[in-house]
């Protein structure tokens, strides 16, 4: 039990947290809507690509407001406990009207 408390308090802090934005509307649009994904990985993603179709989602290009993939603390977390082997992402779309 004492050597699991190290390696726990290891996972978590050495599992961060990340988001990249991309703004593809020029306008000051409110998102209306928001579909979330989550994308799987293996190996820690290395080399390996997933791709959505923002346009199919909201409707049209011209209804896409921003795009944003991110690293939750669980997503961080469940890929320091499994030393990588598995590394989801959260891909979230979000449309205007």
């Amino acid at each position: 039990m004492k050597n699991l408390i190290p390696i726990l308090l290891l996972t978590v802090f050495a599992s961060g947290c990340s988001t990249q934005r991309f703004v593809i509307s020029g306008k000051n649009n409110r998102p209306t809507t928001k579909t979330e994904t989550t994308q799987h990985f293996v190996v820690y993603g290395i080399n390996q690509t997933k791709e959505m179709s923002a346009a199919e989602i909201c409707g049209g290009a011209d209804k896409v407001v921003r795009v944003e993939t991110h690293t939750s603390f669980l997503n961080g977390l469940l890929s320091g406990l499994t030393w990588g082997i598995y590394a989801p992402r959260q891909a979230t779309v979000y449309c205007a009207k």
